[in-house]
């Protein structure tokens, strides 16, 4: 039976490695934040898995918590830049564009 640390721990790698090849391959904006999002949460999914496995380490939690709201702000400051992007390019079909 696999423990819930190694299946958090392994389930977090493939997380970062499908998010990394999503930057890498994108070839557009919200996608390429996709996957700088996909590999946060994998980030913090390892973090998880290593306070599942040492138990006494509590400065996992405060770090886990820094790191959600650390998403939270990538995210926003990504959604005003294609905003004011695509309100500056005048693209047309633009989900944001008003």
């Amino acid at each position: 039976m696999i423990s819930t640390a190694l299946l958090l721990l392994f389930s977090g790698f493939l997380m970062f490695f499908i998010g990394a090849i999503q930057c890498i391959s994108s070839r557009r904006f919200l996608p390429f934040l996709f996957g700088i999002e996909i590999m946060i949460n994998a980030s913090n999914l390892n973090l998880l898995g290593f306070l599942e496995w040492m138990p006494q380490r509590t400065d996992f939690e405060a770090l886990i918590v820094l790191i959600i709201g650390f998403a939270a702000i990538e995210t926003a400051v990504g959604i005003v830049l294609f905003s004011w992007a695509s309100k500056q390019l005048k693209i047309v079909g633009s989900p944001l564009t008003v």
